[in-house]
């Protein structure tokens, strides 16, 4: 007798694999370029999984002939077209660059859209929170294990700087996932019912806000503490509702604050590593002001198209060197020394990029969440925005979408939990057609995503050659979107080759491609490598010409630029040198020592 085989069920597979993300999926870490989307090899991963659980979405779609769809989601829909119509803009030469972000965002619209054809009951979505919560936790246990020096020097759990990054590699990300865990945790105590006969739960809420709180400390981040701030001020009108569990979460997280305030006292090393003074935060607080205001300057002279998708690094970078030029200094200096391809605010990157079409695109977002929210008690809607909200401001702050993928699904999870009409969704049959996307998204996802993880591994082991091994990076086959580093690469082969054999046609050939790099990205080493190409061809004024260009873009120096210096002195330009000098001395003056010795002594130039 054949024994009938069990039926698939897509809502408990959704549970595993979502659960197999949280847990495992987005704390993977292997040897890495560093950087932000595809660069990092777990939100590689992290967009396998999610793929398959937008396979699962489409499958139950398929399976029940029924779509469900809420408010929430159709203007989200609306919203997501209205970011398509600058790809096709006049000014979109470089709008390929953007295909990614685009991708991203539809990508993030059929993840929510999965998790409605779930329809998972009340029970269920706070399961779902709660595995989310469980993620965080796992992300916290890392970042102690850091911070305190627990691991092997062998392993990235300790991390050379002894800071708790997690696996994120970056101090604010790792912030605002810590200061979410910390919203959820109060809004689970507000929330769930069943906490007081459960100690596992108990102690898992409890333990959150220790953990985050030494690791805000730790982390010197105002975005974090921020975050953990409005995520409690949200929600402290609930704590008449379970006062003994309120008072101890509280004194968890005073525990939490103290010891990681304490800690660099009694561990000098913490402090040496996670240092950032009062003046430096000032500092970077100033940045972030006058970077806004260039880019929001850019959006206002181009309200209705942008700059053109792409087009960001390059039109900030022009921007600010006429303005130096024309106008007066930019402070503070930052600003100029930087290579900036992102604003640190997601909505005035796609204001400056697209105009006013995607501007609309998410006027209409924070429309449809407001109608979404507005359905519940304001007492009640105000720990649903607690959820969100670190992630929110961040978003404001920087760009942590872009650096983990974790931080997309943690923020769209949540606000579909906080769809108080998800029973009362609208229906619409649907042909036996969606059994196609159902298997052909996860197929081209697996796919692209497998030969990005490939290529990542090869050009990461070609950096820890020390980028020497070029045959390594000849096994790079399609970079797709590690592109960008890829170029600069093989840009630096070729210039290598190029001065190797003394070729005037194989550097003429890498300047070529150069000038197309730098069109886009006006990247500084490029610049550098170009005259050097051009001092070995003996193009004596196209390197002026060309030293020319590269000090109005960066009319103020940093580490990374003295080579212009030098360029002046080897030319014989003595006043252009000592006016690049006294540049220095003025901005960078650790920098201006270092040259005034190279000045005075020529045979300390080589090292």
């Amino acid at each position: 007798m054949v024994q009938k085989i069990p039926d698939l069920n897509p809502k408990n597979l959704f549970k595993i694999i979502f659960s197999l993300y949280m847990l495992v999926g987005m704390h993977y870490y292997s040897s890495n370029m560093g950087g932000y989307g595809l660069y990092l090899p777990f939100n590689v991963i992290g967009w396998i999984l999610i793929a398959s659980l937008i396979g699962l979405g489409f499958f139950n779609v398929y399976k029940s002939k029924i779509l469900h769809y809420s408010k929430l989601q159709k203007l989200f829909l609306i919203g997501l077209f209205f970011f398509l119509p600058p790809m096709f803009y006049y000014n979109n030469e470089l709008a390929h660059w953007a295909v990614n972000r685009i991708a991203f965002l539809f990508g993030g619209f059929l993840f929510l859209s999965s998790l409605i054809q779930h329809q998972f009951k009340d029970e269920e979505r706070l399961k779902l929170v709660y595995i989310v919560l469980v993620g965080i936790t796992i992300q916290s246990i890392l970042g102690i294990i850091q911070y305190y020096g627990l691991g092997t020097e062998n392993s990235f759990i300790l991390s050379k700087k002894i800071m708790p990054y997690g696996s994120f590699q970056q101090r604010n990300v790792m912030a605002s996932f810590m200061a979410t865990g910390t919203g959820i945790s109060l809004f689970l105590l507000c929330r769930d019912k069943a906490i007081s006969g459960s100690k596992i739960r108990t102690w898992l809420i409890l333990l959150i806000p220790f953990t985050t709180s030494i690791l805000t400390m730790g982390l010197k981040s105002n975005t974090g503490a921020l975050g953990i701030f409005l995520a409690v001020l949200f929600q402290i009108h609930k704590v008449r509702i379970r006062k003994r569990l309120f008072q101890y979460f509280f004194s968890y997280l005073i525990a939490g604050l103290l010891i990681g305030a304490v800690s660099p006292i009694l561990m000098p090393k913490l402090e040496l590593a996670a240092s950032r003074s009062v003046e430096n935060r000032i500092q970077s607080g100033q940045t972030r002001i006058a970077l806004y205001d260039i880019t929001f300057q850019m959006w206002k002279e181009n309200p209705i198209t942008g700059v053109g998708y792409g087009g960001f690094t390059k039109t900030f970078r022009n921007y600010v060197a006429y303005h130096i030029e024309n106008i007066g200094e930019i402070n503070p200096p930052g600003i100029v020394s930087h290579h900036w391809d992102h604003p640190h605010n997601e909505i005035l990157l796609w204001m400056s990029e697209g105009g006013l079409a995607p501007l609309i695109g998410m006027v209409l977002f924070i429309i449809a969440y407001l109608i979404m929210i507005s359905k519940w008690k304001w007492q009640d809607a105000l720990p649903f925005i607690a959820l969100i909200l670190p992630i929110l401001i961040h978003t404001q702050l920087e760009f942590p979408f872009r650096i983990s993928l974790a931080h997309w699904v943690a923020f769209l999870t949540l606000i579909y939990v906080s769809d108080k009409e998800q029973t009362n969704q609208h229906k619409l049959s649907v042909p036996n057609a969606m059994i196609i996307p159902a298997i052909s998204i996860p197929i081209i996802v697996y796919s692209y995503m497998g030969v990005t993880l490939r290529n990542n591994a090869i050009i990461s082991r070609f950096e820890n050659t020390g980028v020497k091994d070029y045959n390594l990076l000849l096994q790079v086959k399609d970079p797709g979107a590690l592109r960008l580093k890829y170029d600069n690469y093989i840009l630096k082969m070729m210039l290598d080759y190029g001065i190797e054999i003394k070729k005037e046609k194989s550097l003429q050939l890498f300047l070529d491609k150069a000038e197309e790099f730098v069109s886009f990205s006006p990247n500084l080493h490029v610049y550098q490598g170009m005259q050097i190409a051009l001092n070995a061809l003996g193009r004596e004024e196209d390197e002026k010409a060309l030293i020319g260009r590269a000090s109005y873009l960066y009319p103020y120096l940093d580490e990374k630029s003295k080579w212009l210096y030098f360029a002046f002195k080897d030319m014989g330009n003595e006043d252009e040198a000592k006016a690049m000098l006294e540049k220095i001395r003025y901005i960078y003056p650790e920098i201006y020592e270092e040259l005034y010795k190279y000045q005075k002594s020529p045979s300390n130039r080589s090292n």
